[in-house]
This record gives C-alpha cells, structure tokens and sequence, in this order.
C-alpha cells in the first residue's frame, strides 16, 4: 500500500478478523509492506477499510492499496 503525508488509518482484515488498524502516514511518499505467515493453503480475503481517522502529522485520510502480491 502506499503511505505519505495525506495519508489516512486503515484498518485491515484477513478472512474476516480484524488484524488491527494501520497508520499510513509517512513524511515523503514511499510503499508499504504489509504481510501475514503461517496461512493454510486456499483462498483467503483481505479487506482493508477506511477508518476516518488520521495521525495528526497527516494533512488527509486517503488510504491507498497498491498491489496485491502472493507469494507460494
């Protein structure tokens, strides 16, 4: 995902259970890695939703999901 300056909380599940909420505020654009071990193998759903809420350093609540990348 990306984060940035204008950039917002999100909060993200995996298979429907909240994993937490994440601040994607940043001082200078850049990616961010987010990621989870131990999955069984099978389809899973992540779901990131957008919280409202920003670190008071942010000038916004975008959330930005880039790319989605499996790895086997």
């Amino acid at each position: 995902t990306a984060g940035g300056p204008a950039i917002g909380k999100a909060r993200v599940y995996l298979d429907g259970a909240p994993i937490g909420v994440v601040d994607l505020y940043r001082a200078r654009n850049q990616l961010i890695s987010l990621s989870a071990t131990g999955l069984t193998y099978g389809r899973h759903e992540v779901a990131f939703e957008v919280t409202g809420t920003k670190n008071p350093r942010a000038t916004g609540y975008l959330v930005c999901v880039d790319t989605l990348e499996v790895l086997d």
